[in-house]
């Protein structure tokens, strides 16, 4: 766990949990910015960094890339085949 954390800080990766793991690997020591310093200036900004990129680089492509007509074929498991295809709602020929 040690290396992994290491590496993806060393990286440059900013994600709260590794960035939590690090500080408090050289929190024990006496050495490091002190949590204070570590909040304010790592943890709260990539915690912030990292909503805003789940939000618009996960939660986004999945919410255009499943429109009205997916969601309600997936609500609807028996008619999926007709509701995505947009068929739906066309009276029958």
């Amino acid at each position: 766990m040690f290396l992994a954390v290491t590496l993806f800080v060393a990286a440059n990766f900013q994600h709260s949990p590794a960035n939590m793991g690090y500080f408090s690997l050289i929190m024990p020591t006496g050495h490091g910015p002190g949590w204070g310093a570590a909040l304010a200036w790592n943890i709260i900004p990539a915690g912030i960094g990292n909503m805003a990129g789940g939000a618009l680089l996960v939660a986004l492509p999945f919410w255009y890339a499943l429109g009205p007509a997916r969601r309600r074929a997936l609500a609807a498991p028996g008619q999926a085949g007709t509701a995505a295809s947009g068929t739906a709602n066309r009276a029958p020929r």
